[in-house]
């Protein structure tokens, strides 16, 4: 059996001429997968890809360790 981790995100807005509006919303965990064999130097800083599938859309980020 897996354990998934649901992150729980909550926004408040006002919109003037109307009503508060509050979106109460589950954010599914994210499985990354780094890739320590690409690289690239972001503003000086070597920086690590990582790749995700997230509702659909392929995301690309890079990171430092």
């Amino acid at each position: 059996m897996q354990t998934v981790r649901i992150e729980i995100f909550f926004y408040t807005q006002y919109i003037e001429n109307d009503n508060d509006y509050f979106i109460h919303h589950k954010v599914p965990y994210i499985q990354w997968s780094i890739d320590d064999k690409s690289s690239k130097k972001i503003l000086g800083y070597n920086c690590f890809k990582a790749t995700t599938i997230f509702r659909g859309s392929p995301i690309t980020a890079y990171f430092t360790k």
